[in-house]
């Protein structure tokens, strides 16, 4: 899919945004995590539930770091202003 230089610098500037907020949501994920380990170390808690709560936990962070490589992908190909139209390129 052709597009214009236009397109390109609205991709940029929409994927700057969601840079930013993906990584907020990183800083957030790390601090509920904190809270976590907190709460754990204060009680002594070791359960199954607040495992797996930090494995989600850390799941969702590499989702979100995921998103980000994908983004620069995306912004890669952009510079070329031609997009893939299929999963593969």
């Amino acid at each position: 899919m052709k597009i214009e230089e236009r397109t390109k610098k609205e991709i940029y500037n929409s994927t700057d945004r969601m840079i930013s907020k993906i990584n907020s949501a990183i800083k957030e994920i790390d601090n509920a995590k904190d809270v976590l380990k907190e709460l754990c170390d204060k009680e002594g808690l070791d359960t199954y539930f607040t495992w797996t709560i930090g494995e989600r936990l850390n799941e969702a962070k590499i989702r979100l770091n995921m998103s980000l490589i994908r983004i620069e992908e995306f912004r890669s190909e952009a510079d070329s202003l031609n997009l893939s139209t299929s999963g593969f390129y």
